[in-house]
């Protein structure tokens, strides 16, 4: 029996292709094969690992019309479904709720990534057996002193400062919710870096962004990150690059996002011995502050609390 990986590897990196990619190497040395999306010929390949009825797929994607694919081919059977979050987004439908539950069912396994995503299935009349399994798998050592390279001299002289606080946040892109409030939380960052310095205290922050567009940004936001980068208090990170060897030598991460799954840099961040503040918008892991989300003032106050900046308060 052979395990095959199937998912979006890197480019680009985030939370469930960087699962696929870990998960894939620490499976290689039992044999385990791989499909992946980003390759134009993966269902050619699928095709071909589907003759071999001793294959058994762990399938990382939210994607219908793959799951279907599965469904017709008869690969159900011997499908481990892993849901990184990809279920919110089907209970919002009634057609694609009974859709998705209607292949699920099918499946050999369902694993979710955190516990409070058990809830909607349930609730929904799926009886089955649910397991959870981690999306962080520890990276590997190996890759540190290349991932290093791939840095600016401004991020290295960031890890290096022993003169601050040091702050480190991150972004896929700039990018509004429902409710027209930018998902990953920069406008608060930015308030929160200022309010800090105002008030003289020694804080330096990294933001990472996957893609940082100026297009996408308002002018008011991109003047203060422009400012504050002049000033020295903001570090930015712009492109693929993957985060963990900075969570060693930082002192708190901040996630400020207004929805979330498992968040990998999250549990990164624990892993590494950088504290985490984080929006209670979900469940977080054991260790992470949390402060309440929408409330700027409970943000801060944790901030500074959890930061030994009391003086601030």
């Amino acid at each position: 029996m052979h395990k095959v990986i199937v998912g979006r590897f890197p480019p680009p990196l985030g939370g469930v292709s960087v699962f696929v990619k870990r998960k894939y190497e620490l499976l290689q040395g039992e044999g385990a094969k791989c499909i992946d999306f980003n390759d134009k010929f993966w269902l050619f390949k699928l095709l071909t690992f589907s003759v071999d009825r001793g294959n058994i797929y762990l399938l990382n994607t939210g994607s219908l019309v793959i799951l279907l694919i599965f469904m017709f081919l008869g690969l159900l059977p011997r499908t481990v479904f892993y849901d990184h979050n990809a279920s919110r987004k089907f209970w919002l439908s009634l057609f694609y709720s009974r859709l998705f539950l209607y292949i699920i069912r099918r499946a050999r396994e369902l694993k979710v990534v955190h516990a409070h995503l058990i809830s909607g299935y349930r609730i929904r009349g799926y009886v089955g057996q649910i397991s959870i399994e981690s999306p962080f798998i520890p990276p590997s050592e190996v890759h540190r002193e290349s991932i290093l390279m791939s840095y600016p001299e401004s991020v290295l002289n960031f890890m290096s400062d022993k003169s601050c606080i040091k702050i480190v946040s991150s972004a896929w892109r700039y990018n509004l919710d429902s409710e027209g409030v930018d998902i990953y939380g920069i406008s608060v960052l930015l308030k929160l870096l200022y309010d800090l310095k105002d008030r003289g205290e020694s804080v330096r922050c990294l933001l990472a962004f996957g893609v940082f567009n100026y297009e996408d940004m308002p002018d008011d936001m991109l003047n203060q990150i422009e400012a504050l980068k002049i000033e020295g208090v903001l570090v930015l990170l712009t492109g693929q690059k993957e985060l963990w060897p900075i969570f060693s030598c930082a002192d708190i991460f901040l996630r400020l996002t207004s929805t979330d799954g498992e968040s990998v840099t999250v549990l990164e961040s624990l892993y590494y011995g950088c504290s985490v503040l984080a929006s209670n918008v979900v469940p977080r892991p054991q260790g992470v502050v949390t402060y309440q989300y929408g409330n700027y003032n409970d943000l801060f106050r944790n901030f500074c609390i959890h930061s030994g900046l009391t003086n601030s308060l």
